[in-house]
């Protein structure tokens, strides 16, 4: 991996979701996120809005093979991602910023 390049450390799953359809064909995701799991993130994937609030970047990622045993087709985990560039802990403003992501 060059410096340039960002790290993919372990990834932290938080659980596991269902992609449903409603009779007009609209698809969505339930499920639900292990607190416990949640709680136990290490401080350093926690950042901290403007608006005082704490946030946690997760990814929703669809299973390769459909899904599991359970019917779950996604799961969640924690954005473990360090952007060598951008992530200095900083603040967030606590929206979705495109250009947070980018």
């Amino acid at each position: 991996m060059n410096e340039n390049q960002g790290q993919f450390p372990a990834k932290i799953y938080l659980g596991n979701l269902q992609e449903k359809s409603r009779a007009t064909g609209d698809k969505f995701l339930t499920g639900s996120v292990c607190l416990n799991e949640i709680e136990n993130v290490p401080d350093e994937h926690i950042q901290h809005g403007k608006n005082g609030k704490r946030y946690l970047k997760i990814i929703i990622s669809p299973y390769k093979n459909g899904a599991n045993e359970y019917g779950n087709t996604h799961s969640v985990a924690v954005d473990t991602y360090k952007h060598p560039a951008r992530d200095s802990g900083g603040e967030i403003n606590g929206n979705i910023d495109q250009e947070f992501f980018k």
